[in-house]
């Protein structure tokens, strides 16, 4: 999962820097070709969490503001503890 939530990041980060700064508005649009026909997402298509699960996405609401790419964890609800953790692409990237 973390490999997954790290590749989704760096994916998103080069939308925006393709896009003059701006993010995509869901992780669907890391897979639509381009109007060069380029995707930023190897794939085509966004993968599940480990559970079979969405991953979900909130882009920077304010200038500042990173976008984070989440998983609530096998429970698929906020919080919780072990599988049921939330995973989030800002705490890997503390982590780095």
């Amino acid at each position: 999962m973390r490999g997954d939530l790290s590749r989704l990041d760096i994916a998103v980060e080069a939308y925006s820097h393709a896009n003059g700064g701006k993010f995509p508005a869901s992780l669907l649009q890391l897979v639509v070709p381009d109007a060069n026909g380029g995707t930023f997402f190897n794939g085509s298509r966004i993968p599940k969490d480990p559970w079979g699960n969405d991953y979900l996405y909130d882009p920077p609401r304010a200038e500042g503001d990173l976008p984070m790419v989440y998983s609530f964890g096998k429970d698929g609800e906020r919080g919780g503890r072990g599988d049921d953790a939330d995973v989030d692409s800002l705490s890997l990237r503390e982590d780095r």
